[in-house]
């Protein structure tokens, strides 16, 4: 053969040429026989295969004609020994594809061996399209981000130009929406060239086609569906595409690792902002939410290693999507960090060109990148992080390191049966440590996988095994997309192993070639591309498996992070809210709402603690404000992380984080900060895998997940509780923790003491303590304290995994407090104020340790030992009597002190050192004269205090001996603080004062004090009271002493030694420094030196009275001193300078002695810092009086007062009075008569506004005694003199009289002044004294008005000159040296009142306008001056208004607009005035007519013949009367108003009002229907409205339904009204639906098969007159359930023939819908369907429709109720036939509830729904079943209960009806709970209250209710109110209980009842145990006593029984004697 191969080739257009004639292309073989024997040749077409068979491949003879083959046999010849001969093949495809066959060639027959085979191929080629890549897998991209791939579509075979369309996928979003979000652009056009055939021998290159697919959704999708392609000729080619957007970091991060510096994390305003500003927090919290966007100008930086936070990303390679273009030089290298060296192990890398073919390309972004490429670097970081984070966390068992993806694709099953397993142990033992990947979700998700079992094995069979791994993946794929994961890119097969994936591999190419019918032949591939594969696999499941894990970690962990859960986090500080976050979930396209809420944390805890942990940093201050935008660089300088671990962990800020570069400029300082947040996180046991290098090289997946575990694990470091320690110092104190395991596995905690003081703490059972399962552990935690300050600690339980549990932080405050001080011993001592003791104190050292201890005085600063102090109780002594001597009056004596022995000694005592900052200050009194004193170990010391005590009283102070690093301890003093010696006081000469001396007092012995000539001895009369001041120095000698010392005592020796030099040892400045030590406070300047302040004068007699309070002035320099005059400042005391040139103070003392005798005195002088002691007697003789008179008056007004003068003499007294005080008087002598009261008037009258202070002295003649009485004047403000009223007119002059008078002794210039402005005249007044003076005052006013105001005289300034008495003015000198005079400010003044009228009108204006409109007039006005002015405008008069001012410009001519707008008619006056306080006021006259309105013309109307329509008339009144309108109407035949005609029409002031206008025509066309509507008014006149209508032709009316049951019939009554004015003559027809409608039944009679029947007796010519009714019955008689339908037709002619033309053509039209129904039969009972309230039920409803089968009949139960059928058994349904199946279907059945009235429907709308879930039909009767799902779930109860029925109502589409009856029944709920009330007692209100919120986001008012049967004891307050939302803490409801008998049981039921909700509660009173009274009772008691020691034995009434001889019994009559009755007895 020459040829054992033909291929054929046609192209595509092959059809359009050789297909009509049927030829194809043809090619043959030559068959040579070279061989020496004939050969008998054959080709087997029998086994050449279906080409053969099917004639595509044709057998040509060499004459061209084809071999007919009939099966039999082949085609066949003979060829002679070099004979040749051809054989023809032809190829005549009948459509498109390649073919095949093989052909044996047999030789001499021989079957079984053929000779060879002549291989026959033929193509049809067709037009075809491929791509590259083969499909397309986009990158994750954020919301509304455009990604973007190039794809090249290859066209071949294409004979024609054809152009290409592509049609884009739907995609459904969450919300159910669709969108569309691909987008394909053709870049060089979608036209297809011509690419078929061959040019110049060689096949023509297929046409490219490149275009650019986009991407980008606004909603969160994840997808894989198809890109077709389709051309013009109808082909159509699909593209697999794959994308995903989504607004969550673990989603997105490979579009963030490819678009590092195109794309930034802005604001959504637009805004970057970066962690380096110092904008305010106000700033920053404006701002929204963080949005990545483009870059506007994309910069390349290389990875940053600064703390200079950005939201930039870098830049990074892309595969082939054409948005991320690398911008970076290609040659650049990177290198991994140093913690991300630990590269992932694989199995070979390849280079980027081994990689880049059409496979990788196809697979896009499920590869995962080149681990040398910046994309694979942070791909790498990302997956090192997922394997850190879930070899930590992600598994029940505790840590089990995972490597990603070996141990994840092999973790799949625990148990994998294979041939060489082990025993059953090693199996067991193995399948303990083997863990699964479903392992890890189900305790990440808290439940198993659904349908995934955990330990089911994998079969052993390779291909079940790979399809239940497939199925496995499957499933968990599926659930991660429930739970609204993003896996669209991720194929189970990539899940699986290599080995695995590649069977599944095979074994779905096996699967498609066996659909297509050939043998599937694994391709051999050469060990470089399996490699490559190998490779690529790796990349892919690497890849998978990244985005497995990052999806769970989103919607399992990330999920969790809620703003609500925000909230719940508990914060450091309590008043600190956390931010609220905006629920949106779409408000970020980056950022997942947990994402958010991360960030959120991050910014609250930073910009609320970053002051408090860095305010005293030394390496930069407080760090800048910031706003936290990402997760890697604004977190690479540790601060942000820093601040939230010192937030939660604040022990931890000075030891870790206070150290750290709070403005990082270098890597290292970055790398300084990260080392001191890991290294803090480990020191609390926070272990995370992470290092400082993933911190300051940030990976941003990498640092999401460790805030994510900072967020979970930092609120578990708050202390839960607090644990104080109180005791005594250097005492133990132990306290127990109570530890509870409620699991059942044991819990192990690693114990961490930490704080400043943790050294004091100590927890003896070790570092670590383990809690049995279901028990409890008391740890022990022990203090001993060393220092009186309190300690702080905290003690921390880090739950360590044991086994599969690990326990929850807890962390406890540790606070301690000393509340007991005992010292170690308490020294008394005693010493008088102003004196220096020592006290020689001897220590020893209590501590193990020696060394330098520091001294500490602390003194208790009151002037008592502090209140704390724990002082004995001490027994009460027998106090000795009081002998008073003959000199004792009224001294208060002090108590002897008890002696040293009845004192008890203080054994503790507690130290309270006083810290108030009262004006009071305390002077310490014990000084230390050492600094330290070095005690050695156990070894005694002597310390010396010095008490010099500026203050009386008992004193304490605690000597404390202080180590820093040893301990302290304390010794206790307590001094006794006596009154200071007595001081001795300058000499006096006085009224009242002697002095003795010392020996004559003491001979005489008088006196307490006797002869002491340090006492002041005073003396007066018996009656008097003594009134004397003593001179008390300034300076307290022995005070300054004291300071004296006490300076020394704080000086150096130096210093003394240099003051001593100068003199100024003594000085005020040492003194004030000296008082400022010793008080501790800072002094003022009135202070600073002794005896400066408020003294506290104490008398110990009651017969002396002294001032409260004595001031003592300022100590200065006598050098300073003013050389002559008092000093200044001293008011009300009396300064004087004795003899010796000492400064004294008087103070004033009062002296009322009771009878004659002798009466010393103490007086103690007390001061803030300042004690004196002085002494006092006085000899009293009785005799004096006096009293105190005040007075008060206005200036020239008098008021007189009786002085009642006592004569109880038996003579009368002559008096002389003596008055001092100006403006007072009275007169000179007075008579006082014995034995009476007679009074002296004494008259105030001031003439000036100032007070007097005067004295009266009533002397008598006869005997010298004097009466004394201080007298008082207050001088008022004078009154007004007179009240001036005017009258005056607008620009006119007016004058008034007033006279000026001057009251005093001095010429007066008085200054005139008055609060009206146009009051004028001379500004000034002169008036001599004692003269009055006419003023003349004038009035200009420019406005109207009336003036209310005053004019007042004012003396001025100006010299006042007395006048003599010949006039002459003569100067006072003495008030001429005062800058004013005696009588500046003397005021005289008169009320005035000015009523001022307008000046005539410009001219009188005339204004018209018809009521209810406007007109407006031009009112002209000129400005004739050169200046702008504003004129105010007054309008006056109804109806008119306008602007209130008017501007005119300097010379302008302007004109104002008056509008005029009359409410009601009638003439009126009004004005318009203008004024301007330049020009004055000026106004015009209106006369003002308002005339009736004009007709308003309504619109036309239209309306058919025998209907009406209507309009509204609306009426305005705009006045503020109430109007009345009576309607009239002139054409009431076709026009009325809706209204009541007997009522007249209302209209309030101000409103509107709308009344229907009703149109009725009568003809048709318009004709003579139009009307006159009037309505009269008194106020407005008539208002007059014109209205015409036209009539219409009547069109079909609406259809008019009849309902009836099947069988039986109705009447139907259609009036038909005659609207026309005429009579008229009706034919009525009626027509069946089958007719048309224009053909009329000509007979009488209607079709016998139609349902309606006519009944009018005749059906034409009725005469029907004008405005009359005729009434048309209809019979419906239905005979099967369906709809009928007829319609009724109503012609009118005239009547006769004669009428308008147009009446002839009348019809109307009445549709007539008839509806069968089937009612309920009555006996039927409704179906029954029960619930509790707030419960729900689900029942079927099945129900039978009568009449829809004709056959159908028999007794049927039309309405059944069951129970639900379970989900495992059939459906209860009889047998036969569904109704989809049979004549009808699912859709010819409707139904609806029908509610019997609204009450029903309110209940039971929204507590009932019901649902058509199944139908059928019964084959035999016919009848059609309907099975409905009802669920009832009832809110509220109905009480009683009461039942509601309603109907369900069944509408076929064939028109029939059929109603169910129904009857829903809610019972009582059960309880929501049960509430107890404790009483307090009978009749004691007790109360208790429970917070309820509703169950929507709103507020929903309630009522709150007891039940009928409820106790009446019960109330409830509020009884009504609103619920407050939920989410909210609720509204508080109170129950109140008051009981008032004993043994009853107290019940109740509330109920809390809304609109849609109803509560109940139980509440059970509970009443307090009755205790009944015990004691002795005089009468026997019932019963044995209760004490059973006086109970007696007990009786044997048997025994007693038997000794009974008679028995006495009873009878039943009352009153009949007893009988006694014997018994006989043998005993």
């Amino acid at each position: 053969m020459s040829h054992y191969a033909l291929e054929f080739s046609l192209p595509a257009d092959y059809f359009e040429k050789a297909m009509a004639s049927g030829l194809g292309q043809s090619k043959g073989t030559l068959m040579v026989n070279n061989s020496d024997k004939q050969l008998k040749w054959s080709f087997d077409v029998d086994n050449a295969g279906d080409a053969i068979d099917d004639g595509i491949f044709k057998f040509l003879h060499a004459s061209g004609m084809p071999y007919i083959h009939h099966g039999g046999g082949g085609i066949e010849g003979l060829l002679d020994p070099g004979q040749t001969q051809s054989v023809g093949v032809m190829f005549c495809p009948v459509k498109s594809g390649k073919y095949s066959c093989k052909v044996p060639v047999v030789i001499d027959d021989n079957l079984s061996e053929p000779y060879n085979y002549l291989e026959i191929t033929g193509e049809l080629k067709t037009p075809k399209i491929w791509f590259d890549p083969l499909s397309i897998v986009l990158t994750p991209v954020p919301l509304s981000t455009q990604v973007s791939a190039e794809l090249r579509i290859f066209a071949a075979d294409y004979e024609k130009m054809n152009n290409l369309d592509v049609e884009l996928p739907e995609v459904e979003c969450e919300d159910g929406s669709k969108m569309s979000p691909i987008s394909v652009t053709f870049v060089d056009g979608s036209v297809i060239k011509p690419c078929a055939g061959e040019e110049e021998g060689e096949q023509v290159d297929p046409c490219v086609i490149t275009c650019k697919v986009t991407f980008s959704s606004p909603a969160p999708v994840a997808f894989t569906d198809q890109l077709t392609f389709i051309d013009q000729l109808g082909k159509s080619w699909s593209l697999p595409i794959t994308a995903t957007a989504d607004n969550c970091l673990l989603t997105n991060f490979p579009f963030i690792a490819q678009h590092r510096t195109d794309y930034q994390i802005v604001c959504e305003q637009g805004r970057t902002l970066r962690g380096r500003t110092s904008e305010s927090k106000e700033r920053l919290m404006s701002t929204g939410e963080a949005v990545i966007l483009p870059c506007a100008s994309p910069s390349i930086i290389s990875r940053p290693s600064t703390s200079a936070t950005s939201s930039q990303f870098e830049v990074s390679s892309s595969s082939y999507e054409g948005s991320s273009q690398s911008q970076t030089d290609t040659n650049q290298t990177y290198s991994a960090r140093d913690g991300a060296q630990n590269k992932m192990p694989v199995d070979s890398q390849q280079s980027n060109k081994d990689r880049a073919n059409i496979q990788s390309r196809s697979l896009g972004s499920a590869l995962f990148p080149d681990e040398d490429s910046e994309e694979g670097i942070f791909h790498t970081e990302v997956l090192l992080a997922l394997q850190r984070w879930f070899s930590a966390q992600g598994w029940p068992g505790g840590y089990y390191p995972i490597g990603v993806p070996h141990s994840l694709r092999t973790g799949i099953s625990k148990v994998n049966r294979s041939p060489n397993s082990s025993s059953s142990l090693e199996t067991a033992n193995l399948q303990k440590e083997i863990k699964t990947i479903y392992d890890m979700v189900g305790y990440l998700a808290g439940k198993p996988l659904p349908g995934v079992p955990l330990n089911s094995p994998l079969p052993s069979d390779p291909t079940d095994r790979v399809r239940q791994i497939h199925w496995q993946h499957s499933t968990l794929l599926t659930f991660i997309r429930h739970q609204g994961g993003c896996v669209s890119s991720v194929k189970p097969e990539y899940l699986m192993e290599l080995k695995d994936y590649t069977h599944w591999h095979h074994l779905q190419k096996q699967i498609e070639a066996n659909k297509k019918g050939i043998d599937y032949i694994p391709e051999a591939k050469t060990e470089d591309e399996e490699a490559r594969d190998d490779g690529i696999f790796e990349a892919i499941s690497k890849k998978a498996w990244t985005d497995v894990l990052l999806q769970l970690l989103k919607t399992l962990i990330l999920s969790r992070v809620t703003p609500r859960q925000l909230q719940k986090v508990q914060s450091p500080e309590k008043h600190l809210k956390m931010p609220v976050i905006n629920p949106d979930p779409a408000c970020s396209n980056v950022y997942s709402v947990g994402e958010r809420v991360i960030l959120a944390w991050l910014n609250h805890n930073y910009e609320h603690y970053r002051p408090k942990i860095w305010q005293n940093s030394n390496k930069g201050g407080v760090p800048p404000s910031r706003w936290v935008v990402n997760y890697d660089y604004d977190l690479l300088d540790g601060l942000v992380l820093a601040s939230v671990v010192g937030a939660y962990v604040p022990f931890l800020v000075k030891t870790h984080l206070q150290d750290m570069y709070t403005h990082p400029s270098t890597a290292e300082q970055c790398l300084h900060n990260a080392l001191k947040v890991v290294n803090a996180l480990h020191s609390i046991r926070l272990d995370y895998d992470i290092q400082a290098i993933d911190i300051t090289d940030p990976n941003p997946i990498s640092l999401i997940l460790f805030c994510i575990h900072l967020y979970q694990k930092l609120p578990q470091y708050l202390p839960k509780n607090s644990i104080e320690f109180v005791g005594s110092l250097h005492a133990v104190v132990q306290r127990q923790v109570v530890l509870n395991n409620p699991s059942s596995k044991p819990l192990m905690y690693e114990c961490i003491l930490a704080g400043k003081d943790a050294r004091d703490f100590k927890v003896p059972v070790g570092t670590e303590v383990i809690v049995s399962p279901k028990g409890q552990l008391n740890l022990t935690v022990e203090y001993k304290s060393r220092f009186l300050r309190p300690a702080e600690g905290l003690l921390i339980l880090v739950g360590k995994r044991r086994g599969g549990s690990v326990g929850s932080t807890l962390v406890f405050n540790l606070s301690t407090r000393i509340n007991n001080i005992t010292p170690k011993h308490i020294h008394k001592c005693e010493s008088p104020c102003y004196e220096l003791h020592k006290i020689s104190i001897p220590v020893t050292n209590p501590f193990e340790e020696g060394g330098h201890f520091r001294i500490v005085v602390v003194e208790d600063r009151g002037n008592k030992l502090s209140t704390d102090r724990q002082m004995p109780s001490r027994p009460k002594t027998k106090k000795p009597n009081k002998v008073r001597s003959r000199t004792n009056h009224g001294q208060r004596m002090v108590d002897t002190p008890p002696s040293e022995e009845e004192e008890e000694p203080i054994k503790t005592m507690t130290i309270t050192v006083n810290h108030d900052t009262s004006n009071e200050t305390v002077m310490c009194a014990f000084y230390s004269p050492e600094e330290t004193i070095f005690i050695d170990n156990c070894a005694t010391s002597t310390a010396e205090i010095h008490f010099l005590p500026f203050h009386t009283g008992k004193r304490q102070c605690s000597v404390i001996f202080i180590n820093e690093n040893i301990g302290e301890f304390l010794y206790s003093v307590q001094a006794t603080s006596e009154l200071p010696l007595p001081m001795p006081l300058p000499s006096q000469v006085g009224k009242y004062t002697t002095r003795i001396t010392s020996a004559a007092a003491a001979s005489e012995g008088r006196g307490q004090f006797g002869g002491d000539d340090r006492v002041i001895y005073w003396k007066c009369e018996a009656t008097e009271t003594l009134k004397e001041s003593l001179k008390v120095p300034v300076i307290n000698a022995a005070r300054e002493k004291a300071l004296a010392i006490a300076a020394q005592q704080h000086m150096s020796d130096l210093e003394i030694e240099r003051r001593v030099v100068t003199g100024t040892l003594h000085s005020a400045n040492v003194m004030a420094d000296v008082l400022k030590t010793l008080s501790g406070n800072e002094l003022t300047t009135e202070a600073k030196t002794s005896g400066t302040g408020k003294f506290t004068v104490t008398l110990d007699s009651e017969f002396y009275s002294a001032p409260a309070i004595l001031e003592l002035p300022k100590v200065v320099d006598k050098a300073k001193a003013p050389k002559t005059g008092s000093r200044p400042g001293l008011k009300t005391l009396t300064n004087s300078t004795d003899n010796s040139g000492e400064e004294v103070v008087e103070l004033p003392l009062t002296f009322q002695p009771h009878g004659a005798g002798h009466y010393p005195c103490v007086i103690s002088l007390t001061s803030q810092d300042d004690v004196r002691v002085y002494r006092l007697e006085c000899t009293v003789n009785p005799e004096g009086s006096s009293a105190v008179i005040e007075f008060e008056s206005p200036v020239h007004k008098s008021v007189t007062q009786d002085v009642p003068i006592v004569n109880q003499s038996n003579h009368d007294w002559p008096l002389v009075a003596t008055i001092e005080g100006e403006g007072f008087h009275g007169p000179p002598l007075f008579l006082s008569k014995s034995y009476q009261t007679n009074h002296y008037p004494l008259m105030f009258r001031p003439k000036v506004e100032r007070n007097v202070q005067g004295q009266l002295l009533l002397r008598n003649t006869e005997n010298g005694t004097e009466h004394v009485f201080e007298i008082y004047g207050e001088a008022k403000p004078p009154l007004s003199l007179d009240h001036i009223q005017m009258r005056g007119r607008v620009k006119e002059i007016s004058t008034a009289i007033v006279e000026v008078p001057n009251l005093t002794n001095k010429k007066l210039v008085y200054l005139v002044q008055s609060d009206i402005p146009f009051v004028t005249g001379n500004p000034e007044v002169t008036v001599l004294p004692g003269k009055t003076v006419d003023y003349q005052m004038f009035a200009n006013p420019t406005q109207r008005g009336i003036y209310k105001g005053v004019i007042a005289f004012i003396a001025g300034s100006k010299s006042i000159l007395n006048v003599d008495s010949d006039g002459e003015e003569v100067a006072d000198y003495e008030d001429n040296n005062t800058e004013l005079g005696e009588y500046h400010g003397y005021t005289v003044w008169y009320s005035l009142d000015i009523n001022i009228q307008p000046a005539p009108a410009e001219r009188l204006l005339t204004l018209t306008c018809t009521c209810q409109t406007k007109t407006v007039l031009e009112v002209g006005v000129n400005n004739p001056t050169q200046r702008q002015l504003t004129l105010d405008v007054l309008i006056n008069g109804e109806g008119l208004s306008g602007d209130r001012n008017m501007i005119l410009h300097p010379g302008e001519k302007g004109t104002y607009d008056l509008i005029f707008s009359p409410a009601i008619i009638g003439r009126s006056q009004g004005s318009v005035t203008f004024y301007n306080e330049t020009i004055g006021e000026f106004w015009y006259n209106l006369e003002l007519i308002a005339e009736p309105p004009q007709a308003v013309h309504l619109r036309h109307m239209q309306c058919e013949l025998g209907r009406w329509t209507k309009q509204d008339i609306v009426i305005n009144n705009p006045s503020v009367e109430t109007l009345e309108l009576i309607p009239t109407v002139s054409n009431t035949n076709n026009f009325t108003l809706e209204r009541d005609n007997e009522k007249p029409i209302t209209l309030k002031p101000y409103t509107n009002i709308k009344i229907p206008l009703h149109f009725m025509p009568s003809i048709l066309g318009q004709g003579d229907q139009s009307a006159k509507i009037i309505f009269h008014c008194e106020q407005l006149g008539e208002l007059v409205y014109m209205v015409s209508g036209t009539g219409l032709r009547p069109q079909p009316q609406p259809p008019v339904s009849v309902f009836t049951s099947a069988g039986s019939n109705t009447t139907l009554i259609i009036p038909f009204r005659n609207p026309l004015d005429c009579a008229v003559v009706v034919d009525v027809e009626l027509m069946d639906k089958d007719k048309q409608m224009e053909k009329v039944y000509m007979s009488g009679n209607t079709m016998e098969e139609s349902p309606f029947c006519l009944l009018l007796k005749h059906r034409k010519n009725i005469r029907v007159g004008p405005k009359s009714t005729l009434d048309i019955p209809i019979s419906f008689a239905p005979e099967d359930m369906k709809m009928y339908e007829a319609l009724c037709v109503v012609k009118v002619t005239s009547q006769q023939g004669q009428g308008d033309q147009d009446i002839e053509n009348i019809k109307w039209h009445y549709p007539i819908h008839g509806v069968p129904e089937a009612h309920p039969v009555v006996d039927n009972q409704p179906a029954i369907i029960e619930c509790q309230a707030r419960a729900r039920v689900e029942e079927r409803l099945e129900i039978t429709l009568s009449g829809v089968a004709p056959n159908a009949n028999g007794p049927q139960r039309p309405m059944i109720t069951r129970a639900v059928t379970p989900q495992d058994q059939p459906p209860q349904l009889p047998r036969g036939l569904e109704i989809g199946d049979a004549n009808m279907i699912a859709e010819q059945f409707t139904y609806e509830i029908t509610y019997g009235n609204e009450k029903t429907r309110a209940n039971l709308e929204h507590s009932v729904a019901i649902s058509l879930i199944r139908q059928y039909r019964n084959k035999v009767t016919g009848l059609v079943s309907l099975v409905f799902n009802v669920v009832y779930a009832p809110f509220t109860s109905m009480k009683t209960p009461i039942h509601y029925d309603v109907q369900l109502m069944v509408r076929s589409a064939t028109g029939g009806v059929w109603k169910f009856p129904l009857r829903f029944v809610a019972t009582e709920p059960i309880p929501d709970d049960t509430i107890k009330i404790d009483a307090i007692g009978l009749g004691i209100e007790s109360s208790i209250g429970f917070r309820i919120s509703s169950q929507s986001i709103h507020p929903v008012s309630y009522n709150a209710y007891f039940a009928a049967d409820s106790d009446e004891e019960f109330t409830v307050s509020p009884q009504n109110g609103e619920l407050l939302p939920a989410g909210t803490q609720g509204s508080m409801i109170r129950i109140s209980f008051t009981p008032y008998q004993y043994g009853k049981l107290y019940q109740a039921k509330l109920i809390v009842q809304t609109s849609q909700m109803q509560w109940a509660y139980t509440i059970k009173g509970v009443l307090p145990d009755y205790n009944p009274p015990r004691g002795l009772s005089s009468r026997p008691m019932a019963g044995p006593h209760p004490d059973p020691r006086k109970r007696s034995d007990k009786k044997n009434y048997i025994r007693e029984n038997l000794k009974l001889t008679t028995t006495a019994v009873s009878s039943p009559i009352k009153g009949t004697k007893v009988v006694n009755k014997t018994y006989s007895t043998n005993m």
